[in-house]
């Protein structure tokens, strides 16, 4: 975690009011992509990119179940890391 430093606004005139420090806090996007990949939802190539992975058990579903199985996921990991100063790197 850091600390924002930038805490000082200048109101004109060379006078300055003290904000309030904010702490910045970052998602694991490693750790997500591990744990995507220990459900079988994403891998890694030989370059280290990662690729989505195909669900064989989600096949014989319709188009639109697919789209709200994996909606759901995503939906479910960015309202976790709402408060994140990296959310729009997930």
């Amino acid at each position: 975690m850091k600390i924002n430093k930038e805490f000082l606004v200048n109101h004109g005139e060379g006078r300055k009011a003290v904000g309030i420090p904010r702490t910045l806090v970052n998602a694991p996007i490693e750790k997500i992509i591990e744990k995507l990949a220990d459900a079988g939802l994403v891998r890694k190539n030989h370059l280290g990119k990662v690729l989505p992975k195909g669900n064989t058990q989600i096949m014989n579903l319709s188009h639109q179940e697919i789209l709200s199985f994996y909606n759901s996921k995503v939906r479910g990991i960015l309202s976790f890391y709402s408060f994140a100063s990296n959310r729009s790197a997930l």
